[in-house]
């Protein structure tokens, strides 16, 4: 638990030195919120929290970061890439050797793959081997 909170907070920072960075700043007399838009999957999964749990961090820090819902990693890229709009999207790490597998035979595929720069890790993924039961 202590691990995934320390990995939350790195990616919190890392996230506010990427504003600081790369948008153009506010000035004193503007003191509406600046705004990302973050693609999350769905709204009952891990993605969604993690990212829930950033919107509020960001709140007292005068950074408003919208979540936008959607069909899962895959998606999460694909919503990147089509919308100007939505600037970062949470995926796992291997989404881009899976894009690469198609990327021969599928145009926008292989843009995706191209296009891809991780930002930063949000936390370590369980996973989980399966096996369907036999008779």
């Amino acid at each position: 638990m202590k691990k995934k909170l320390y990995y939350l907070l790195c990616s919190f920072l890392g996230i506010m030195v990427m504003f600081l960075v790369f948008i153009p700043s506010h000035t004193v007399a503007q003191n509406s919120p600046m705004e990302i838009k973050i693609a999350t999957g769905n709204e009952a999964g891990e993605y969604y929290s993690v990212a829930k749990d950033l919107e509020e961090f960001a709140l007292t820090k005068n950074l408003d970061i919208d979540l936008i819902p959607t069909r899962g990693a895959l998606d999460n890229i694909d919503s990147v890439f089509r919308h100007e709009t939505i600037s970062l999207g949470v995926t796992q790490s291997d989404l881009l050797a899976f894009l690469n597998t198609f990327a021969n035979k599928d145009e926008i595929a292989r843009l995706q793959a191209e296009s891809i720069r991780a930002v930063l890790p949000l936390y370590d993924e369980e996973v989980h081997l399966s096996y369907p039961k036999r008779h």
